[in-house]
């Protein structure tokens, strides 16, 4: 095929490359949404990118690739790119792109397995597939033909800002000099740390959240049983678990010398406490109500000063939990 076919060609298959490139997306994109809300999982808007004729062009006849024949050859006429926050987003990605079934993927590039390859080496970094499918997909009036290839680029926001600075600094030009060179590894190298460093922090905060939410969990089970009848019914509106995740997470300090099972098994005696104010004070139709009876009960002097410089409330609040126990 020489360059004129090779336009021609190109030019009549568009609209299939930009109906693969939305159908792709609309795929990998509704996954996505089953377990994460994609407007803050997605850090920058993914688009269908079909390459323009004069870099498709370029690569096919101009750059020095050994093509034999680079109509089929080319795998990103049309490509996607997903950038998320984490390198763990990078391969919830790529599991969803491997479990579709309606194509066939291919991972053609893996920074972590370059890494290990050639540990010191600071380059760019991003994970690559390559997907076909495997029957004829109709999309709109477009008929997509089997084994129609796309392009899919997975990588954090870090590794996005390299890429965006040195494509057109680096990758195209012919001679970049060595300090140059030096300089993007400097930066890369910056990038990777950075990045096991979110990843670090990332952990820390989903543990913690699993702790608290586990702690909950638990503190609610013990506190419906307390409730009366009415107030019982009227629980679930009036519940927040976001006030209770924010109490416990300010008593962190305090929580994490206390078993949820002592309080759990230590409070059988405050539901009428519970239900006597639970119309009149937002704070007693939550369960953590229970820790914090728990905490002011214990006749620990220490425990309740804690208590009162780590809590995030109104003293006057904290002062009726103390009234109800005739305690401090």
């Amino acid at each position: 095929m020489n360059e004129k076919q090779f336009i021609e060609k190109y030019q009549a298959d568009l609209p299939i490359y930009k109906a693969w490139g939305d159908y792709v997306k609309n795929r990998i994109c509704n996954k996505i949404k089953d377990t994460d809300d994609i407007d803050t999982f997605l850090k920058i808007n993914c688009e269908p990118r079909v390459k323009d004729l004069d870099s498709i062009v370029q690569k096919a006849f101009y750059r020095d690739k050994p093509y034999t024949d680079p109509y089929n050859q080319i795998t990103d006429k049309v490509g996607l790119r997903f950038v998320v926050l984490l390198g763990s987003d990078i391969k919830k990605v790529g599991k969803i792109i491997e479990n579709i079934e309606e194509w066939d993927a291919r991972k053609d590039r893996d920074f972590e397995e370059e890494r290990d390859h050639k540990p010191n080496v600071f380059d760019y970094q991003s994970v690559h597939y390559v997907v076909k499918n495997k029957k004829p997909i109709q999309q709109g009036d477009c008929e997509i033909p089997a084994g129609t290839p796309c392009e899919i680029q997975i990588r954090t926001l870090m590794q996005h800002s390299y890429s965006e600075v040195t494509h057109d600094k680096l990758y195209k030009k012919t001679h970049p000099n060595s300090k140059l060179y030096r300089n993007v590894a400097k930066c890369m190298a910056l990038i990777e740390v950075v990045d096991d460093l979110y990843m670090e922090v990332d952990e820390i905060v989903s543990k913690k959240e699993t702790f608290y939410k586990g702690y909950l969990d638990k503190l609610k089970s013990k506190y419906v049983t307390l409730l009366n009848s009415d107030n019982s019914e009227n629980h679930e509106q009036n519940y927040s678990e976001k006030l209770n995740m924010y109490i416990l997470e300010e008593l962190d300090e305090l929580i994490s010398e206390i078993p949820v099972d002592d309080v759990v098994n230590s409070t059988n005696q405050y539901g009428d406490y519970i239900n006597r104010s639970y119309l009149s004070n937002k704070l007693y139709q939550q369960p953590t109500t229970l820790l914090i009876y728990y905490i002011i009960d214990a006749d620990r002097r220490s425990m309740f000063t804690k208590l009162k410089n780590l809590w995030p409330l109104s003293e006057r609040q904290l002062e009726s939990f103390s009234h109800d126990l005739s305690k401090y």
